[in-house]
């Protein structure tokens, strides 16, 4: 294997050269120092090395700084965010790009780097993320290996051509500086340079942070920059570069990426002219790098933004000091120095054990053994750290009010409530920050996603609407959670999208309203529980689809056991008329039967009459019938 010492410093590449003023930077501005010191503090290093005079003494870390910082972190990633892609006029692209950026950033674990970002950010000022297309990544559906990847870069190892223009994509060149094994760098490098790749040593500031011997290791410095808009990169260590010449991100301009397709029929193994051609002269542009700087509090025009460690450390050491001298004068009260005359203990040893019996063997009357006695603390001094802590509290925003801690028992849960939004207020900056970093973050995704998914199986989880269509097209079956889709970039490369944070805003004085409001009003039973849900803001009320849907499918079944009590009393309202009109029919037919006997009755009378009248011998009119 080649060594370092081969090679003269006239042989090192220009990619490294920059790296060196990158750093220069950096020292600087005080920042390869500044930066582990915060960390340090952050992780409960706050003392410095022990001397001979103070090896004895206490050194207590109370870590105020680390629950600040963890306190602010999860209040600014505490509301859900949410990439919204939207295409003007076209509600199916809209609906689909959303949905599959959804499902990769789940795939690639985003929230959780997110949050690893903000903690890095209140750690160190400034967080990085690059994003990349890793080949060994698993997910080969399409034309290219592996799938979509993000990594968080420290920003000690991030260098840009001018660290004063905060706009990332106006940047001349970005580079970042990474470990990695010598044995896959030369996978990454042409051959002819594979015997000047050799391992080095780390060269890093964090002083706590060591490699085994041996390692295998070698800075791999990767170089981003704009020609004719695209976006290329190189590589390069400090001595070889990888290739000889630079590679677009774009996959389109690497011929030998391409999964050939067989336009003309004849089988071959190259990519077809026809084929070649048309990507030439249409395919779509990476004009963007694929690195995103952020600062929630960003200094005056840098790229490199201001930890929220660093006002504190001060406070924090003197708050340990102060507890370590109280601690010491404690364990002087309790076990203080002796002052012996000589020849006072004759060979005796002091133990300081209780009980222990000494003789003082001192001349005379006087005593020539006896305790220095220490001066106890004052009341002062004993508040002094509970005070600073306070007063570091609030200066940082990080009260008991914001870290969820018990405020006064007299309090109600609204006046408490409304304590939370006034304090979240001094964060509401930094978390619009984030997500501008997240609409920044949505444009990145974008290329990618339209340069390197071809035919990507996917799935969704399907919208309270999707569902009621679902059911009302087919009412016996059941109606599923997801739905599989399959998404191909190519098909939205002329669509442009424009990216809206979908996020929530945390506790708000007008949502506290709103929401007292709306609990009356639904008392008052002048809404429905639908609108309640619908009003309800969403940071307080995480389950509104769950919710929603509950109502939905519970008036559904309530609507189809009316529309069965409506049936059943049709039914009984058609029998009822059945019967009615039997018993029409039959008082009908009574009354031509009454009819018909009163007929026959009249006749019968007047038969009667005329009898009766020849009985009694007298010629009778015949009579008409009534």
């Amino acid at each position: 294997m080649a060594d370092e010492t081969t090679y003269k410093d006239d042989n090192i590449t220009s990619m490294w050269k920059d790296y060196e003023r990158g750093k220069r930077f950096l020292e600087n501005k005080g920042l390869t120092t500044a930066i582990p010191r915060y960390v340090a503090f952050y992780e409960g290093d706050q003392w410095a090395k022990p001397t001979e005079a103070t090896k004895s003494m206490p050194r207590p870390v109370f870590n105020f700084i680390k629950m600040i910082v963890d306190n602010k972190v999860s209040n600014i990633v505490g509301s859900p965010v949410k990439l919204n892609f939207i295409a003007e006029n076209n509600k199916v692209a809209t609906q689909k790009f959303t949905r599959f950026a959804h499902f990769i950033l789940k795939e690639m674990g985003m929230e959780n780097i997110d949050y690893e970002a903000i903690l890095t950010d209140r750690k160190k000022g400034t967080f990085v993320k690059h994003y990349y297309w890793s080949e060994e990544a698993y997910g080969k559906k399409g034309k290219f290996e592996g799938g979509f990847r993000c990594q968080l870069i420290d920003p000690l190892n991030v260098y840009v051509a001018d660290p004063n223009e905060t706009d990332i994509q106006k940047q001349k060149w970005i580079m970042i500086a990474v470990r990695e094994e010598v044995s896959k760098v030369k996978k990454m490098a042409d051959k002819k340079y594979h015997d000047k790749i050799c391992s080095d040593e780390l060269e890093s500031p964090y002083g706590n942070k060591r490699e085994l011997e041996d390692s295998g290791l070698v800075t791999v410095l990767t170089k981003y920059f704009k020609k004719d808009g695209e976006v290329y990169y190189e590589r390069s260590t400090k001595y070889t570069p990888l290739k000889d010449e630079a590679t677009p991100i774009n996959p389109y301009l690497v011929a030998k990426k391409f999964k050939t397709k067989d336009v003309d029929g004849k089988g071959t193994s190259q990519p077809d002219e026809k084929l070649e051609q048309d990507k030439q002269e249409n395919y779509y542009m990476a004009t963007r790098y694929p690195i995103e700087i952020c600062s929630l509090d960003p200094s005056d025009d840098c790229i490199y933004g201001l930890s929220e460690i660093k006002n504190m450390m001060v406070a924090q050491k003197l708050v340990n000091f102060n507890l370590a001298m109280g601690a010491l004068n404690l364990q002087e009260l309790g076990a203080p120095k002796v002052l012996v005359k000589p020849n006072a203990l004759q060979g005796q040893t002091l133990t300081n054990q209780p009980g222990q019996v000494v003789v003082d063997y001192t001349p005379g009357n006087q005593w020539g053994i006896q305790n220095l006695q220490a001066t106890p603390f004052t009341a002062q001094a004993l508040q002094f750290a509970p005070a600073l802590i306070d007063l570091i509290r609030t200066v940082s925003n990080a009260t008991e009010v914001i870290t969820g801690e018990m405020v006064s028992k007299d309090l109600s849960g609204y006046a408490i409530a409304q304590l939370q939004a006034q304090a979240q207020k001094p964060i509401e900056m930094q978390r619009k920050r984030f997500w501008q970093h997240k609409e920044r973050e949505g444009k990145i995704l974008e290329m990618f996603f339209k340069l390197y998914y071809d035919n990507k199986p996917f799935s969704y989880k399907n919208s309270l609407e999707e569902k009621i269509a679902m059911r009302q097209a087919k009412p016996m079956q059941n109606v599923p959670e997801t739905t599989a889709d399959i998404f191909n970039g190519e098909e939205f490369q002329d669509i442009n999208f424009n990216i809206i944070v979908e996020a929530g805003a945390g506790t708000q004085y007008s949502e506290i309203q709103a929401m007292n409001l709306l609990d009356k009003l639904l008392e008052m039973k002048l809404i429905d529980l639908d609108f309640y849900r619908q009003e309800y803001p969403p940071t307080a009320m995480p389950f509104k689809e769950a919710l929603g849907e509950y109502i939905y499918f519970k008036e559904q079944k309530e609507v189809e056991q009316l529309r069965q009590l409506v049936a059943e009393q049709a039914q009984m309202i058609e029998q009822l008329k059945a019967t009615t009109e039997q018993q029409e029919a039959d008082i009908q037919n009574f009354a031509r039967e009454l009819s018909k006997s009163n007929k026959i009755n009249a006749s019968l009378q007047q038969e009667y009459s005329i009898k009766l009248q020849q009985l009694m011998g007298g010629q009778a009119q015949p009579q008409q019938p009534k």
